[in-house]
């Protein structure tokens, strides 16, 4: 269940219990999305580094990325059509955990890939639904 502060129940049911799950219940009511302070290597995956929180999305995505190493990263939200909708700079992210806001308010509804490249090399995607 997610409770908000109002002690009112903004949802009865998470199933199955996931990690994902709980965590886009708890943004659609009203959460925010904070990095956790403390360091848990053995649950960081080098496979999984990058999660977006909530999906579907309105106007916009948390993106949080898992980095076991310092990596020099391009991070792009493509349309279905391959365009480039928010870019962020290339950046040398530092090892750990980075959240990052991608503004997609001005994006009509659809379906949207989240691509990050290194090297020229695409070493993860994910997919997001933007709804209005």
């Amino acid at each position: 269940m997610v409770i908000t502060p109002d002690k009112l129940i903004a949802t009865h049911q998470i199933f199955p219990p996931n990690t994902s799950n709980v965590v886009d219940s708890v943004l659609n009511a009203g959460g925010i999305l904070q990095v956790c302070i403390t360091d848990v290597p053995a649950i960081v995956n080098e496979k999984k580094i990058l999660a977006i929180g909530p999906n579907p999305v309105r106007n916009y995505a948390y993106l949080t990325l898992y980095l076991e190493r310092s990596r020099y990263l391009e991070i792009n939200v493509l349309n279905l059509t391959g365009q480039r909708v928010v870019d962020y700079n290339p950046l040398l992210y530092e090892s750990g955990t980075h959240l990052l806001k991608a503004d997609l308010s001005g994006q009509p509804e659809g379906f949207y890939f989240i691509q990050i490249r290194e090297n020229d090399q695409v070493i993860a995607t994910r997919k997001l639904i933007l709804v209005k």
